[in-house]
């Protein structure tokens, strides 16, 4: 595993969850997990579709739902994303490399 970031032109397959927890009811055994997950690769523009996708590794980070207020629109939500699709933070991303 490598910690770096990544430019999202880059990434050429969906996203896709493997991991969800609530850290106000979690216990120690939910973060033993396993997750079954299916990547697509999707269509790159201005590429034939035989176009030959070399993938090279499986990138990972994490997005934080904090709770809305009772006083607070849908819109205010804050999440604090690490997402390359989002604004780089300090956290990086996570490299899986094949």
């Amino acid at each position: 595993m490598c910690v770096d970031r990544i430019d999202p032109k880059l990434l050429i397959t969906n996203e896709c969850k493997i991991f969800d927890v609530d850290i106000n009811t979690c216990k120690v055994d939910d973060l033993q997990f396993s997750s079954e997950y299916h990547l697509k690769v999707n269509p790159q523009p201005g590429k034939a579709r035989n176009w030959r996708h070399d993938i090279s590794g499986i990138v990972m980070w994490f997005e934080v739902d904090f709770p809305i207020a009772d006083n607070m629109t849908e819109d205010k939500r804050i999440v604090l994303s690490t997402s390359p699709r989002d604004k780089w933070t300090h956290w990086k991303h996570q490299l899986l490399y094949f």
